[in-house]
């Protein structure tokens, strides 16, 4: 398993770029200069630059980098949560792209100060329990037994690799290592667990008054000068929505004219493509036997072991009982050496290389990687059906044209950002481009919401920036879908304004209602306080019998939570501000009520203190950890 999990980790540099010198003739490669046209178009050079850069790095811990492109993942993961959540209902505009990349850079500056300061405590995650794990997962079993396919399927969808998968199973591990570390060593002594015990236990009885803010409001009588001085004192509450509208043009992939010619030598480039891409698509069942170089075992013998492996399984023997019997791989010994069906690339480069050069049923001679020597067995062969070429034209024929009609969308993308750069309105880009444009203007719209075009975040966004808003420059070009870019310059921009008293009178006089209400609320249960620590208590009390602190019955929680502050002497009075107004409370009475702990709540009681202990070490992390925000 290890060899499988490990296989991407020795693509070479070299192929990689073979392989695009190989294609670089064909309708793929079409498809890529478009879409680097586009890029330059939409974001400009910096856009391709920064993704080798290891300079822009938005923040470090401890000397080593937090990667952009680990941020987006982590991004886009929390997308793809919400896109389950939400189903139909998702919609990207609704979450804050900003918001998601803070938390996703905070989260990752805090993994990894827990996991270089876990290493420097001396933790270590060996391959073999890394291994264990995966095996154990519930989610990459099928029928009870692991399964490489569905492996592979679950991580695909979280995007991740093998690679990367492994690299978080042991920060996991590293994290929960210290966690178990500083939990184990502070659990709650018996005196700790009682004391507990004693507080959850403990039951009060008191008598309560509560002061609705409700009923107060109809005695109160506000005068029209109450209600001008509150309106004058507070008028930045009664604030129009500051709104712009814009002028704008639209570049739709739609409008483009397809009058595109194919010849025959693209047709055939085409197909040839189309052959080159379903031969990669070819998938080949193995199994295997893994005989590994250990201590115990030198390079010749497990040589020599892998060639009587290979001559037994080549002379009949059943190569399912040989892998079970001696293979050191232990994801798939169980499963007599089944490696699923792969593509090619799916394992390390010399095992890949044999595999594809063996017919169904074969077995190999042993093949040396840097996992050992491997037997191999091809299985099956499982080949896409191909269609010839006059089947397949039409299909051919379209694809060549979307491809040229992206790259023609590509360049017009770049002619419209450079207009919008060289132009300073909507109105003199129309005029002095050759894109065929139509000048359109959009109803006024406020920062968070808006119609017709404004319905997008992005236009929203860009035309209360500041370049847009105070210098009148038009915006970078704005991509709102796959097949349509815009750009916007401003129309007309209305400030806010203070809304006149005549409109807002009756949210001023609530306002001011709940304000007077809750003041004289907060004033009769001040007076009654001080009454009954005076020694009168001629009142009709609301009763609270055998509160805890965690059920206070009718009472409102939060005067439970203040009586259950008082010290246990009988008389001790409070009062707390509660949702209806204001309570006053008096202590009546306090028992101590004997409860056995159980072994739940003894553990719980520990595991509340280890969730203590290790927060301050994570706190302890924080402080000596070497963090540096660059920005984003």
């Amino acid at each position: 398993m290890r060899f499988f999990l490990l296989a991407a980790k020795k693509k070479g540099l070299d192929l990689m770029l073979q392989n695009i010198r190989d294609n670089s003739k064909g309708t793929i490669a079409k498809i890529i200069v478009g879409f680097i046209i586009i890029t330059f178009a939409l974001f400009g050079i910096e856009s391709i630059v920064a993704l080798g850069s290891s300079d822009s790095a938005p923040a470090s811990v401890n000397g080593t980098d937090i990667k952009e492109v680990d941020i987006l993942r982590l991004v886009e993961m929390q997308k793809n949560r919400f896109r389950q959540q939400f189903g139909e209902n998702y919609d990207e505009s609704l979450f804050n792209d900003s918001f998601l990349r803070e938390s996703a850079l905070e989260q990752l500056i805090e993994q990894k100060v827990a996991v270089t300061q876990a290493r420097q405590l001396g933790g270590y995650v060996s391959e073999k329990s890394i291994d264990s794990a995966i095996l154990a997962s519930p989610e990459f079993q099928q029928d009870g037994e692991f399964s490489s396919d569905r492996f592979k399927m679950v991580l695909r969808r979280s995007a991740l690799t093998p690679l990367s998968y492994r690299d978080v199973l042991e920060q996991q591990a590293l994290i929960t290592q210290v966690q178990l570390g500083t939990g184990l060593s502070d659990t709650a002594l018996p005196f700790e667990v009682k004391r507990q015990q004693a507080l959850k236990a403990e039951q009060r009885d008191y008598e309560y008054v509560i002061f609705n803010a409700s009923d107060l409001k109809k005695d109160i009588k506000l005068s029209v000068e109450d209600i001008q001085a509150f309106y004058d004192a507070n008028k930045q509450r009664y604030q129009t929505e500051e709104k712009v509208s814009v002028d704008y043009v639209v570049l739709n992939r739609s409008d483009l004219k397809s009058d595109i010619q194919v010849d025959d030598d693209e047709i055939n480039q085409g197909y040839q493509d189309y052959l080159n891409q379903l031969s990669a698509t070819e998938e080949r069942k193995a199994s295997h036997i893994l005989v590994e170089v250990n201590a115990e075992r030198n390079d010749e013998a497990a040589s020599s072991l892998a060639q009587q492996l290979s001559l037994k399984a080549n002379n009949g023997d059943d190569f399912a009982e040989l892998a079970s019997q001696y293979s050191d791989d232990i994801g798939s010994k169980n499963v007599g050496g089944d490696l699923g069906f792969n593509t090619r690339g799916g394992f390390i480069v010399e095992f890949d290389d044999a595999l594809f050069a063996m017919t169904e049923g074969q077995v190999s001679e042993p093949v040396k990687t840097e996992f050992g020597y491997h037997v191999i067995k091809l299985e099956a062969v499982r080949k896409p059906e191909v269609m010839s070429k006059d089947d397949k034209q039409s299909d051919i024929i379209a694809q060549i044209k979307a491809s040229q009609l992206s790259l023609i969308f590509a360049e017009m993308a770049e002619s419209l950002a450079a207009a919008a750069f060289e132009n300073n309105s909507i109105e003199n880009l129309v005029a002095n481009s050759d894109l065929g444009l139509v000048a359109r203007k959009s109803a006024l719209f406020s920062r968070s919401e808006g119609a017709g075009i404004a319905l997008n975040a992005s236009v929203r966004s860009a035309a209360f920036e500041e370049n847009v808003l105070a210098d009148r420059e038009l915006s970078d070009v704005l991509e709102i879908s796959a097949d349509q870019i815009v750009v916007v310059g401003l129309s007309k921009h209305v400030t806010p304004a203070i809304k006149p008293l005549v409109d807002v009178k009756v949210i001023v006089n609530g306002q001011l209602l709940t304000e007077r209400a809750d003041a004289l609320a907060l004033n009769n249960s001040q007076a009654l306080v001080a009454k009954l620590e005076a020694g009168d208590s001629a009142l009709i009390w609301s009763q609270a019998k055998a509160a805890t602190f965690a059920n206070a019955g009718e009472a409102p929680a939060e005067l439970n939570k203040a009586v259950f502050a008082l010290a246990k002497e009988p008389g001790k009075v409070t009062s707390a501000k509660v949702s209806t107004g204001q309570a006053v409370a008096r202590l009546k009475s306090v028992a101590q009520v004997e409860v056995a702990a159980s072994t739940e709540d003894r553990a719980a009681i520990s595991q509340a203190k280890a969730n203590e202990s290790f927060y301050v070490y994570r706190q302890w992390a924080q402080s000596n950890s070497d963090i540096e925000r660059r920005g984003s």
